[in-house]
């Protein structure tokens, strides 16, 4: 890898000479380009530079002058068959044929618009086809794809906006293992399904339950326990809740009106900036919640 500090200006020149692909090695002379403009700003760090610093600048300045020239002549030289690379990119690209992911965030992301395609498969495939064993536990795409990202828009977004970062290529530099498996298992569940089925009902989303925020503080409080090997008694998670609200809730245990117009133990919600409570729960009604909120937590470790 080109480098300010070491200067291997000369070695890196010839290499870049032989790549063959021209917009292959236009993306490597651009991501470079990259490369060094960061490296040189980290010389301006300190308030005082040192002589080795003022030399990378003037190392920098001589390798711009040189590989803004090349990438220039580059884009007049190959403009047809940049443009025909463009063609092939994929939807909101100009390099990359299909679009990179690098965790589990930015797949689900990606993955929808991938799947309304019909080339899922294909994708994964491309995906793991381009991966190479990093350092470590960490994986990497080929450094071709390295370069092709620092050329495509679509990814400033989740770099600046998600990662404070300035260079794309930085999102996809090191993946981890666990997201491979993960990667594989598709392409597994994937290669399963390739045998044509006799359609057997209509696809449709999940349902997803919507929760109100008393609930959801059940739901932490009882997960908690769980963790820490404590059991789910009523009376023991009621008294909890005020240990897993959110910086603005504050739980009551007092008399709330029951629908008999009587006067019962319940639990009650609040929030700032509020003199009512948002929510409350009788605690009859609270034991029978908790029965079913039991089914979708976890077993209990010991009995009631």
């Amino acid at each position: 890898m080109f480098s300010l500090k070491e200067w291997n200006f000369e070695e890196y020149k010839a290499a870049a000479k032989e790549i063959e692909d021209p917009v292959d090695r236009l993306d490597e002379l651009n991501a470079t380009r990259g490369y060094a403009f960061i490296e040189e700003m980290e010389s301006h760090r300190v308030r005082i530079r040192s002589e080795k610093d003022l030399l990378i600048s003037q190392r920098f300045h001589h390798f711009l002058e040189w590989v803004d020239e090349e990438i220039q002549s580059m884009k007049v030289e190959f403009a047809d068959l940049i443009k025909e690379r463009e063609k092939k990119a994929w939807k909101g690209h100009v390099r990359l044929p299909y679009p990179v992911v690098w965790d589990r965030d930015s797949y689900n992301k990606i993955e929808p618009e991938v799947r309304e395609t019909g080339k899922k498969r294909e994708w994964i495939d491309w995906l793991l086809k381009n991966l190479n064993e990093g350092n470590g536990k960490k994986w990497t795409y080929e450094q071709w794809v390295l370069n092709a990202v620092e050329n495509e828009d679509y990814y400033l977004g989740f770099a600046e906006n998600e990662y404070e970062i300035n260079s794309p290529s930085m999102l996809v530099g090191t993946l981890e293992d666990q997201f491979i498996v993960f990667l594989f298992n598709v392409q597994k569940v994937l290669s399963l399904k390739d045998e044509k089925k006799r359609k057997r009902a209509i696809d449709r989303e999940p349902i997803e339950i919507e929760r109100n925020e008393l609930e959801k503080i059940i739901l932490r409080t009882m997960k908690a326990r769980k963790l820490r090997g404590e059991n789910f008694n009523w009376y023991q998670v009621m008294r909890e809740l005020r240990n897993h609200t959110e910086k603005d809730q504050r739980i009551v245990i007092s008399e709330i009106p029951a629908p008999d117009d009587s006067m019962k133990e319940g639990i009650s919600l609040y929030i700032d900036g509020f003199t009512s409570p948002i929510q409350t729960l009788l605690v009859s009604t609270f034991k029978k919640k908790l029965s079913q909120l039991r089914k979708i937590t976890v077993t209990p470790v010991t009995g009631e």
